[in-house]
């Protein structure tokens, strides 16, 4: 049994996203949570969000190690 997720939340390479619809962009975005810095990422369905998330994750997981940020909070 998987375990119960949050409310308008997702599961993106293991980090929580919190999901909203935004009606003035007639898409979906999702901002992470539990990173130090802020993340987010946007599509019109919800394949397209989980391939988005996973490329923003990335690209910020990429940039703070670049810089020698910590990217999760504490």
């Amino acid at each position: 049994m998987s375990k119960p997720s949050a409310p308008n939340t997702l599961e993106i390479a293991g980090q929580p996203a919190v999901i909203s619809y935004v009606s003035e962009l007639g898409a979906f975005r999702g901002k992470f949570l539990g990173l130090a810095g802020y993340c987010d990422f946007v599509s019109d369905s919800i394949q397209g969000l989980k391939k988005e998330g996973v490329i923003s994750l990335r690209e910020y997981l990429d940039d703070c190690s670049a810089a020698g940020i910590e990217p999760y909070t504490k």
